[in-house]
């Protein structure tokens, strides 16, 4: 989560500011044009890709003042002489974007990235990219925004997929048990070590669903996957 938040709010070059500021202004589009590699994508590159078309940025700061649960109303790049940085509008008034805390800028980068995802192509600047990782990804998610961060994680997941690694409670239980996955370090046989699996990642719906017995997979399924996560009880089901 720290990186996403220096990610966000790190100051830019002046090369990157004014190459933000031409495709805004300039109207160009990326067709015939090489895309660059995702990786050399900054926040004000997405930002100015959106920025581009007035009605797809205001979509995007509609969606930012939801699910920021009003904390920001909008997110632009300024392109005044003084101004000329992403600013961002709350109902404490217009501020630098470094101002926001990390659970913001995460919640910030997730709404840019899903806006910037459903472009067309012709309007994005880069490749889109394939996987992501993330590790304790919800963990400065205030509780109050977090079914909602899940529905925002959900919708970039139907154009990337999504891999993050969690400790929550909390946050494990806005899943379906199919959502969930559990990784273990070798090859383990399900309550039959004559059986074998040829990978070391399963969801915990197909772990309940390969049990034999009908009761205990009635009674798996209606734990959450916060119980069954802190009691242990899905590592249990697998021999070592």
């Amino acid at each position: 989560s720290s990186l996403i938040h220096k990610y966000v709010t790190e100051p830019v070059s002046s090369d990157f500011l004014q190459e933000a500021l031409e495709r805004i202004t300039s109207k160009v589009t990326s067709k015939g044009i090489r895309k660059s590699n995702f990786r050399r994508a900054r926040f004000i590159h997405l930002l100015a890709d959106i920025q581009a078309n007035k009605e797809k940025h205001a979509k995007f700061n509609k969606e930012v003042e939801h699910y920021t649960g009003g904390i920001v109303c909008s997110v632009k790049i300024g392109k005044g002489k003084v101004n000329k940085e992403v600013i961002i509008e709350s109902p404490n008034g217009p501020k630098s974007i470094s101002s926001v805390s990390s659970g913001t800028a995460i919640i910030l980068y997730f709404v840019l990235l899903k806006n910037w995802l459903y472009l067309d192509f012709e309007s994005q600047s880069f490749v889109m990219p394939q996987l992501m990782v993330f590790d304790e990804l919800d963990s400065t998610i205030h509780p109050t925004l977090m079914s909602m961060f899940v529905e925002l994680l959900r919708s970039v997941s139907v154009k990337i997929q999504l891999f993050i690694t969690t400790h929550s409670p909390l946050f494990l239980d806005c899943f379906e048990k199919q959502e969930v996955y559990l990784l273990k370090d070798a090859i383990f046989g399900i309550n039959d070590p004559d059986v074998k699996n040829k990978c070391n990642i399963y969801d915990y719906q197909s772990i309940i669903e390969k049990l034999p017995d009908e009761d205990a997979k009635e009674s798996l399924n209606k734990q959450s996957n916060s119980e069954l996560f802190i009691s242990g009880m899905i590592d249990s089901l697998f021999h070592g």
